[in-house]
């Protein structure tokens, strides 16, 4: 189970903490999403998982569109943050998907 299905209670809805939510195309198309990181500490983290054998995709992050919870916040986290998601390469690839890594 991943932090934001964890946090959630499990829940379908891909609900982060702190109202974010995970990209539910990408889960389908096999990514499992880790965490949301910035800094030297994402490009860290990033390499660990490469080195591991995984793909890696950051995407944006996503707010809920429902959360008015501090809206600036909100903002700050979406400039500084990416969502970083991972797959093992063998994972099923949907037609169309995207270069693993993108940025």
């Amino acid at each position: 189970m991943t932090e934001g299905q964890r946090a959630s209670g499990g829940d379908p809805t891909f609900e982060l903490l702190d109202g974010f939510e995970i990209d539910p195309e990408l889960i389908a198309r096999g990514w499992q999403y880790r965490f949301m990181g910035a800094g030297p500490r994402l490009r860290e983290m990033v390499d660990l998982y490469e080195s591991l054998g995984f793909e890696v995709r950051l995407e944006p992050v996503r707010p809920l569109p429902s959360n008015e919870d501090c809206r600036d916040c909100q903002i700050l986290t979406m400039l500084h943050f990416k969502s970083v998601y991972t797959r093992k390469p063998d994972s099923t690839v949907a037609a169309g998907d995207e270069a693993a890594r993108s940025g």
